[in-house]
């Protein structure tokens, strides 16, 4: 019988590649807006060039610096895949433990005396694997509260951005500035929760008459080739997660765009201006500002969503 292929992503993966590649894409629509608005900004604030060019860049320069914090916070999120093989060891047998797959104590001329201690330290053996465990598991769960964070303070900068270059450039390198140090720790956590929801280790503890078997079911193998498969099915998962987060980001810049001919259209701007949004002696010039508008209220919808 045909053993039936297994799914391109695990359930728990492929959820977290949806919600990361969702939120890049979010992400990517917000720095991009002051791009697409830049005619405007020139023609209505005043601007020249070289302020454009100062705006421009400051969120690039916010970007490389929380790029290499967001590696190592994402780093530190996701990285403890050490099991608790060693802590259960140390204490059922009282000393260094060994690389095999399989543990037995207790087999020597002072059996029996083993036998007792093991007995007494079955449970706390048990009790440090579990909060290890759970310790574990907090660490890991730590990108899914850094990308929602950075999504929520970069609607709420990119909803701002208006408001602060009407107040001058100043303002507004700084707001770009903030949107850059805000949405650098964004990719690097997504890619954190790649790497965590798709490497799974997972470390077992027994207790068999009084006698600690520790097991860690990475190492147990039948075959080399189950090995190697097994290595190459995850390496293939990870990069078909990691390329569904990158292809958010590129879907962000196509609707960045999108959405600027869908506002700037003149069927829009009829609309705005019936409505009562748009004066109707300058209806071109007062447009852009529904860019920040509408992209930092998706940007607070999906975080809630």
């Amino acid at each position: 019988m045909k053993t039936p292929s297994p799914p391109i992503l695990p359930p728990r993966a492929l959820h977290w590649s949806i919600a990361a590649s969702t939120a890049a894409a979010i992400s990517y629509a917000d720095r991009g807006t002051s791009a697409i608005a830049a005619s405007s900004l020139l023609d209505e604030l005043h601007w020249n060039e070289s302020q454009l060019g100062q705006v421009q860049s400051a969120f690039f320069v916010g970007y490389a610096l929380t790029q290499v914090f967001g590696g190592v916070l994402g780093g530190r999120s996701s990285s403890s895949t050490t099991s608790a093989k060693g802590s259960c060891n140390s204490i059922a047998i009282g000393s260094g433990s060994s690389d095999n797959d399989d543990y037995y104590y207790g087999k020597d001329k002072d059996a029996e005396e083993t036998k007792l201690l093991n007995i007494n330290n079955s449970n706390t053996a048990t009790a440090i694997s579990s909060t290890t465990q759970q310790q574990q598991q907090k660490r890991q769960e730590g990108y899914r509260r850094i990308l929602p964070l950075s999504l929520v303070l970069t609607g709420i900068t990119t909803l701002l951005f208006p408001m602060a270059a009407m107040a001058g450039p100043n303002w507004a390198i700084l707001d770009r500035f903030s949107l850059g140090l805000l949405e650098g720790v964004l990719l690097p956590a997504a890619m954190a929760g790649v790497s965590s929801t798709t490497t799974t280790t997972t470390t077992t503890t027994s207790s068999t008459d009084g006698i600690i078997v520790a097991s860690d079911t990475t190492t147990t193998t039948s075959a080399a080739l189950e090995r190697h498969n097994s290595i190459k099915g995850k390496k293939d998962i990870k990069a078909t997660a990691s390329a569904i987060v990158i292809a958010g980001c590129y879907l962000g810049s196509a609707w960045a765009y999108l959405s600027a001919w869908i506002i700037f259209s003149e069927t829009s701007q009829v609309h705005l201006a019936q409505w009562g949004f748009l004066q109707q002696d300058s209806a071109s010039a007062s447009v852009w500002p529904l860019l920040f508008y509408m992209n930092g209220i998706l940007s607070l919808f999906i975080t809630v969503m």
